[in-house]
């Protein structure tokens, strides 16, 4: 798994003093960044190559400001052409949320999916979880 460690911004609070529910699903997209670099090394909009099909978050517990976050991410599922990133997400050593979201490799000019390109394949098989 990749792991990343961030401190929380007093700005990603609530009125109810812990993170909003918003921040933490930002935190979760910005740390699937390595794997799209795997998926797209560029980056650039215009060779991208998957689509979002399913995105899901469990909040098990609160998140404090002031206190440092742990982000792990991996792949749990390999398919044809899709595939299931798996991220969790530690404050002081507590599950505080998990997600899944499911990607499919897509061609953006035919408007259909697409084969995981075997070199891209081999590259995420080393973040199976």
């Amino acid at each position: 798994m990749i792991i990343e460690k961030f401190y929380p911004a007093i700005a990603d609070t609530d009125g109810l003093r812990h993170m909003n529910n918003l921040s933490i699903q930002y935190w979760l997209e910005k740390a699937r960044n390595p794997i799209f670099k795997i998926c797209n090394p560029s980056l650039l909009f215009e060779n991208w190559n998957q689509i979002m099909v399913r995105s899901e978050v469990d909040f098990l517990s609160q998140i404090f400001y002031g206190k440092e976050c742990e982000m792990k991410t991996g792949v749990s599922k390999l398919g044809r052409s899709s595939m299931h990133i798996y991220q969790e997400l530690y404050q002081e050593g507590r599950l505080c949320a998990r997600s899944t979201v499911v990607t499919v490799f897509f061609d953006y000019r035919a408007q259909k999916s697409t084969e995981i390109p075997s070199g891209i394949r081999s590259e995420l098989e080393k973040l199976l979880v």
